[in-house]
């Protein structure tokens, strides 16, 4: 083997070792971006669900997550534990424009066949705090 033959392979194979080491740095650091902004996202959903409830002045609990867990009844003032929340955004085509034009909250609780609904439309303002 020719000693040009034998540089142009120690060079590839330090190329090939280089980019993994590289690209081995780099994956953990999208992970890490990844999952940040997946927090990011939960967080601001918590939040909005915590201010509508609030706007709404509907009494309610949560963990040390943020995350709504209980309700208070209107009828009977009894907790009722929430199972899921589904929030649907309502939109309408305006001049080949998506438009919000408010939301549906959905509030699942285990007690209940059927969800505690709540209309928020886009106009109401939501202070936040």
């Amino acid at each position: 083997m020719s000693i040009y033959t034998k540089t142009v392979l120690i060079i590839i194979a330090l190329c090939v070792l280089f980019s993994q080491a590289v690209a081995a740095e780099l994956s953990p650091a999208r992970m890490r971006a990844a999952e940040k902004r997946a927090a990011d996202i939960v967080n601001a959903r918590n939040g909005y669900v915590i201010r509508v409830l609030q706007a709404f002045k509907i009494r309610f609990r949560t963990d040390e997550r943020g995350v709504v867990t209980m309700l208070m009844s209107e009828s009977n003032g009894e907790w009722k534990s929430v199972e899921r929340i589904i929030i649907n955004p309502l939109v309408e085509i305006e001049k080949n424009i998506m438009v919000t034009k408010g939301h549906d909250i959905f509030f699942y609780m285990s007690q209940d066949q059927t969800p505690l609904h709540i209309f928020v439309p886009e106009k109401i303002r939501i202070n936040h705090k």
